[in-house]
This record gives structure tokens, sequence and C-alpha cells, in this order.
């Protein structure tokens, strides 16, 4: 019942597209989930022959920063964002290596390298080979949820020139905070650390270089409380439209097919984009665009108490047909993609 206790206010000025209204007004639209008019914009900005196959999508990232862009691909799902990641390590050539949890709990101490069947990988380096074979070993060792364990993963892949995420906040009063983004400078040595890996060097784009450290949270597992140790960071070529909430990008590819599944999902990912210019869609479904209508229900019964603002009205659902139900890319083994 907490939230009977808060009082609404609502920011009425767009900011995000301000110097691109036409975009603005037909987001104001997607947003209670009406397609009807504007698609015509949306599907003009479809990347011609990239679909959602992480190799051909690495090869169009790439194709974008040549030209000068610096382009975060919006995925809706896990394994997808995954896939896109490691085939960008590869496309770029970079020598990678893995830095392992380590967990303690009641003075035992364990590496995630430890744990589990999946095999580390023999070596370092970018052959297609190598590259398979870490996927499938990110794609079993990220099997838990990383959000239980204050979003510091089991493993996270590390390459020098790759684009890099935070998972916590570290010093929001200097722009360090979860979502903020950087590349990769270095990764410093030490071979007492564990991995071999003492701490990072990451180029912000906000607050330019940092020395980023291990961090240590807590987390319960099978009721046992467990202490663990990481790099806060996770590979940022590309990230789930989950994790995008709150960010504005010049440069956004997102995926707006059969693998979106929740209502404002697609809004949410087209949102992200400062300008209609600056987005750039790989596959599009206008019946994946929809809004909750408890949501909307909830928007406007704040808005009468609080507001003089009219009502929202939320577009029906449309009925999605057998053929564009959720597709099956992100399902399939997450070694296939690199063989």
């Amino acid at each position: 019942q907490l939230w009977s206790h808060f009082r609404y206010s609502e920011l009425t000025e767009i900011m995000r597209q301000k110097d691109d209204k036409r975009f603005a007004d037909l987001l104001n639209r997607l947003r209670t989930g009406d397609t009807s008019e504007g698609m015509e914009m949306l599907e003009d900005r479809i990347a011609k022959d990239v679909g959602g196959e992480p190799v051909k999508l690495a090869r169009f990232i790439r194709q974008l920063e040549s030209e000068g862009k610096r382009p975060v691909c919006l995925l809706p799902l896990n394994d997808q964002v995954l896939q896109t990641n490691v085939a960008m390590v590869a496309a770029k050539g970079l020598d990678f290596v893995f830095s392992h949890a380590t967990d303690q709990a009641r003075n035992r101490k364990a590496s995630s390298a430890d744990c589990g069947t999946a095999k580390v990988p023999s070596k370092g380096g970018n052959s297609d080979e190598v590259m398979a074979q870490s996927l499938d070993y990110l794609g079993q060792k990220t099997k838990q949820k990383t959000r239980d364990a204050g979003g510091l993963a089991d493993v996270v892949l590390l390459a020098e020139g790759a684009r890099v995420m935070l998972r916590q906040n570290l010093a929001v009063e200097r722009g360090l905070f979860n979502g903020s983004m950087g590349t990769l400078k270095r990764i410093v040595r030490n071979p007492k650390a564990p991995d071999g890996i003492h701490h990072l060097v990451v180029d912000f784009d906000r607050t330019g270089y940092e020395r980023i450290e291990r961090c240590t949270t807590r987390y319960t597992f099978a009721n046992v409380s467990i202490e663990r140790s990481q790099f806060p960071v996770t590979l940022a070529f590309a990230i789930t439209i989950h994790s995008s909430q709150g960010l504005s990008l010049d440069c956004v590819v997102t995926d707006l097919g059969s693998d979106i599944f929740s209502a404002g999902q697609a809004y949410v990912a087209l949102s992200r984009a400062r300008s209609l210019q600056g987005l750039h869609i790989l596959r599009l479904q206008p019946e994946r665009i929809w809004c909750d209508k408890k949501a909307v229900s909830e928007y406007n019964r704040l808005r009468a108490l609080y507001t003089d603002l009219a009502p929202m009205v939320a577009a029906p659902r449309p009925t999605l047909p057998p053929n564009l139900r959720r597709g099956t890319m992100a399902r399939k083994s997450v070694s296939r993609p690199l063989a």
C-alpha cells in the first residue's frame, strides 16, 4: 500500500526527441499502442538484408562504426545480446580473457571457473573455433540471473577495445552509475590477482578514463548468504532493451520482430533514439507494439487526481496470427551462429 502515499507529477516537455517533432509525435502514439498511422516512417528505417543473425548484425554494426557512428544494439532477449556481443568481439579481431566471479560462503571460497560442467576455452584469440567455444561457455555460465548477485556475473568476457557498460553504481556524483557506457582500454595484469587481472581502465563516454576494480556484493542462494567479487561491467556492443531504459542514444540498432515479448518493450527501444535518422531496425512487426492497459489505467487515475491532463486511450492489442508468434532464433544452441 506504499504506492498510495506518493503524489504524482508528469513531465510533458519532450527533451530526447526535441529536434525531431515528427518522430516525437509518432512515439507518443506508439506509447499507447496506436500503430494506425506513421508506420511507414519505421519501415523506411529497416536495415536491408541484416535480420537477427549475429554475424550479419556484427558486420552491420561495424559498417555503422566505419561511418563515424557509435551504435548501440538493443535486443529483446539475453541470448541475442550474448550472441551479438561475442560476434562483435570476433568481427573486430579482439583478444579476450575471462574474469570469473569469486564466491565465498561460510569461510569457503570458490571461483566460478571451478563450478559446473562448462569447460573454459583453452586459449584466447579470435578464431571461429575459439569464439564458438567461448559463446557456448558463456551460455552455460550465465544461466543464473546476474541481478540475483547484485549485477555481478558468474563470468565476464573482457577484451581491450570492446564496448562495456557498468552494472553497478560506483560514484553517481561523478557519473559512474549503472548503465554508464565506455570502451575498455586496458586490462592491467598481475599474476597474483584472480584470473591474473588486477584492474581495468575504461574510457567512459561521459567521464573519460576511470580505473575499475572488482566489487563485492552479497546475495542469497539456496538459503545461503554468499559474498561475490567480480568486475561490475558487461560487454555492451549489444544490451537488452530492458537495460536501456533511461538511455538517450544517437545511433540505435534494434529488433522489433517476433522476439518482442512484453508490453511497452518495442516503445522503449524506439524511444531511446534521439532522432529517426539515428534509428536502424532489423525486423519490424507492428503487431509487437502494444501497451499495458493496466498501466494506462493507473496513469489515468493519477492524472485525474493530480493534473489537468486528458486521459490516455490504450489501443487494443492485436491478435497475432500463428506465423507471427514468438520466434526461435534465440533458443538455438548458442554455439551455432559463429560456426
